[in-house]
């Protein structure tokens, strides 16, 4: 009988700490001989079972950073008195869903996906198509932007009021958290203790 696929997804493929744990349960069920692939937006190595789609460092990459600093210093402008937190914009620079091993894996196992990897509303399709699992290394997926909402409840009804962009009634958070509440059919997993009790406080939690 074939063994069910599962596709780690992750921004980078290396970079960072949220990285580095997608990568070692990867590389630990890759060792135990399970049917494991990893895909990330950019990387460095390609193998049989590790993809990435757009070179580390290559020209798209360069691009795709320039616009995040183009989105950053929209936000300065914007918001001025913003918490000095990372806060995601909600955006992807490629389509995920056409990739063949997204196709042809039968679980998606989301890791860090933000800077324009996985949007929102490519998640929601994901998770209409095939089983979803969400592993929470910070807040993100249960906010309306924040990555942190230091000491913020907004993430518990609907994030309308934003403490860290220090904004009431905040459009960008408001529509963020409402379309991650729309998505149906997600399961998330915490990386501590800690996350998994904010998760349980998420207004989230509760669909």
């Amino acid at each position: 009988m074939n063994r069910k696929i599962i596709l780690f997804i992750n921004t980078y493929q290396h970079r960072g700490g949220a990285a580095s744990a997608a990568w070692r349960m990867f590389s630990a069920l890759r060792d135990a001989d399970y049917p494991v692939r990893h895909l990330s937006l950019y990387g460095r190595e390609r193998s049989e079972s590790v993809q990435y789609i757009f070179q580390e460092n290559g020209l798209l990459h360069r691009v795709h950073l320039f616009i995040r600093a183009v989105l950053h210093l929209l936000m300065i402008i914007r918001f001025p008195q913003r918490r000095r937190v990372k806060f995601s914009y909600d955006y992807s620079v490629a389509d995920v869903l056409r990739h063949e091993w997204v196709d042809e894996s039968d679980m998606l196992f989301l890791h860090w996906v933000n800077d324009g990897f996985v949007s929102t509303d490519i998640a929601k399709e994901m998770a209409q198509k095939k089983t979803v699992l969400w592993f929470l290394h910070d807040m993100n997926p249960l906010t309306g932007g924040c990555h942190y909402s230091l000491g913020c409840t907004g993430y518990t009804s609907d994030c309308a009021n934003c403490g860290i962009l220090q904004v009431v009634d905040c459009k960008l958070s408001k529509k963020g958290f409402a379309k991650k509440k729309d998505i149906n059919g997600i399961s998330y997993i915490g990386a501590s203790g800690w996350i998994e009790n904010i998760f349980r406080r998420s207004e989230l939690s509760r669909w």
